[in-house]
């Protein structure tokens, strides 16, 4: 890979003590390579960082996002479109999407100067929305779509097509349409499979469904056209990675598939997905049983 000289820092939470010791220690990093460029996004420029420009940030060599799974998907927002690698230092609660923890900052900084690194790329999801023939809105999902009602108290009636072939009619609380990244997010909450992040497979999900034979089905993803439209003509709220996106509107219709784009992680050569499972999801195995347990 290419060794960096800019690397822009996302981070939100600039009163946590736990950021501003990772400022702190990236300053002093900084002064031992003086050709690395360090730019930061508005909230964090009293810590004598340059605050970086629109295209700067298009432009940077890699994204370092320090916080939580929110912040990586916001990065990873910001990275829309380009080739940016993201890395996520994790000071949050679990971190799922971040490999590397605060005690390996100066390393991971070190890897991405370097060039010496290898790249998750995860798959996204595209969607359109349509009045008639005419396209009115689009936007790409790192995690999830999620389709809701407008009064939350409401469920959702979902006509869905996979491939212009009729597949079902979902009456439930939401639809969840996720990646195989997105699948340890919501959907892994709401009862859906767990995929591995660089399967090309994609997983419908109704949220607390009225028939109980509809389960969560997973779909490849490559050549998936889902189109969804609202049965009872009433306007439903669609989510983006936790964020609200858009209205479908009675009439109009939701086109998803895979993007051709895709975000780049940077890999840790010690802290994977299956290491993830097991230490921040809590796959332990078989518990283990003590000395009194074996004598009952």
């Amino acid at each position: 890979m290419q060794q960096a000289k800019t690397i822009f820092l996302v981070a939100w939470s600039e009163n946590n003590q736990d950021l501003q010791d990772i400022l702190q220690r990236i300053v002093k990093w900084q002064e031992k390579q003086p050709q690395i460029s360090i730019l930061v996004n508005e909230n964090l420029q009293k810590h004598n960082f340059d605050v970086a420009s629109e295209e700067q940030i298009k432009s940077c060599d890699a994204m370092v996002a320090i916080g939580g799974d929110g912040t990586m998907l916001s990065a990873a927002r910001m990275a829309l479109g380009t080739d940016i690698p993201l890395l996520g230092i994790n000071t949050g609660r679990i971190g799922f999407l971040t490999d590397f923890t605060s005690d390996e900052l100066e390393n991971a900084l070190n890897l991405i100067v370097s060039g010496n690194f290898s790249l998750d790329k995860r798959a996204m999801l595209d969607f359109e929305i349509f009045a008639g023939d005419k396209l009115i809105f689009t936007d790409t999902a790192l995690n999830e779509v999620q389709i809701e009602a407008i009064l939350p108290e409401r469920m959702v009636d979902l006509g869905v097509s996979l491939n212009q072939q009729e597949l079902t009619e979902y009456w439930a609380d939401s639809l969840l349409i996720s990646t195989p990244t997105g699948s340890t997010a919501y959907n892994l909450s709401a009862g859906g499979p767990i995929l591995h992040p660089l399967t090309h497979t994609i997983v419908l999900n109704p949220v607390n469904p009225f028939t109980l034979t509809v389960r969560p089905l997973v779909i490849p993803a490559d050549d998936s056209l889902i189109k969804i439209e609202e049965c009872n003509a009433k306007p439903v709220r669609i989510w983006v990675n936790g964020r609200l996106s858009t209205i479908l509107e009675p009439g109009q219709k939701l086109l998803l598939k895979n993007s051709p784009c895709t975000c780049d992680f940077i890999a840790s050569t010690h802290n994977g997905f299956v290491d993830a499972l097991r230490e921040k999801l809590g796959w332990a195995g078989k518990p283990k049983l003590n000395q009194r347990s074996k004598l009952c």
